[in-house]
């Protein structure tokens, strides 16, 4: 195999911007550099609507101070940002896909075909007693979004490769961590600070996706509330204790299950729309990434609940590294996917 040039994997979020450096080395890649800065509150609102002025002074930040030396980067965008649909089709000659594609799409998405930039991956062929179906994960970003991070990356000095969304990145990261998913169907729940997301994966990739407006932070501020306690001090409850009855006399468990309920409500509400709608093999693990996976018994309430085979995701499972990591790696699970891209790539 060809030396593979180093690669820059960027999570752009509302809060903070989380960067990768990795390089290729035969079938796995060595860890070269990771940071992140807080970054402007709305971030992602100000590149989606051309103030890039914040998002530019916070990136040159993270690169410079932190060293990063490669200039190849991926961008992540977020679900909510970009129309991905899965769509069914007879199945077609190769030469007119592009065009079956087009069409359907045109049913599907509130915009003008012509404002965006569509991209698609084949996910399955499936055959009847009358005809053959394929399925198809397609995913439409405005052109002028897509343009916006292609300046952000001008103004850095990067060369931007590749824009993706983050459930394609959480798919790359655990397909590459964890081989043994081959073409089983799964379900990741990317545990994050303001919002969570749901995702359904088979063959590599995206059957269904889901934004849900409840993240760890909420967990953190019901506790300040209940407990009368200042935000650091219940940040530090929740990181000791979370969902673990024996601590504290289970008054924080208590506290917080209320909002782990509603992400297990949409866990089993995604399971019925898997089952009722898109079918096949059915969903037997979660895997669980994101910063709040580090929850205390977290794990261990969601197999209870979803009674589902509950993994919580090690992001560099399979990545070589120099010495010990001083920053959590679960809050890297995007970063870690963009940067993986590489193989594909090039």
């Amino acid at each position: 195999m060809a030396n593979l040039p180093d690669f820059i994997g960027i999570n752009i979020g509302n809060y903070s911007i989380k960067a990768i450096e990795v390089r290729p080395i035969g079938d796995t890649f060595e860890l070269l550099n990771l940071a992140q800065v807080p970054s402007a509150n709305g971030t992602i609102e100000n590149i989606s609507v051309g103030n890039l002025d914040m998002p530019t002074n916070d990136l040159q930040k993270l690169l410079k101070d932190n060293n990063f030396k490669t200039r190849n980067a991926v961008f992540s965008v977020p679900e909510s940002l970009v129309f991905s649909r899965l769509v069914n089709l007879p199945k077609v000659k190769d030469e007119e896909v592009d065009e079956a594609i087009n069409f359907a799409m045109k049913n599907l998405i509130p915009v003008p075909l012509e404002n965006l930039n569509i991209a698609y991956s084949f996910i399955e062929e499936r055959k009847t007693d009358t005809n053959i179906f394929q399925s198809w994960y397609v995913v439409g970003i405005q052109k002028t979004l897509s343009d916006r991070f292609k300046d952000l990356a001008g103004r850095v000095g990067l060369n931007l490769l590749a824009i993706e969304t983050e459930a394609l990145a959480l798919i790359r990261n655990i397909d590459f961590n964890y081989s043994d998913t081959g073409k089983r169907s799964f379900m990741i729940l990317d545990f994050g600070g303001e919002y969570s997301n749901l995702v359904i994966s088979r063959n590599g990739s995206v059957l269904y996706s889901q934004n849900i407006s409840t993240g760890s932070n909420a967990l953190t501020k019901i506790i300040a509330t209940d407990l009368a306690l200042d935000i650091s001090k219940a940040e530090e409850y929740k990181e000791k204790a979370g969902l673990d009855a024996n601590m504290g006399g289970g008054r924080i468990a208590k506290t917080i299950e209320p909002i782990i309920q509603i992400i297990v409500s949409e866990i089993s509400r995604t399971l019925a729309y898997y089952n009722d709608r898109i079918g096949g093999e059915p969903v037997s693990e979660l895997y669980v990434t994101g910063g709040g996976g580090a929850l205390p018994k977290l794990i261990e309430y969601l197999t209870d609940k979803t009674g589902l085979k509950v993994t919580l995701v090690d992001n560099f499972r399979k990545v070589k590294l120099k010495g010990d990591l001083k920053i959590n790696q679960l809050s890297f699970n995007v970063a870690t996917g963009l940067a993986l891209k590489s193989l594909e790539l090039m």
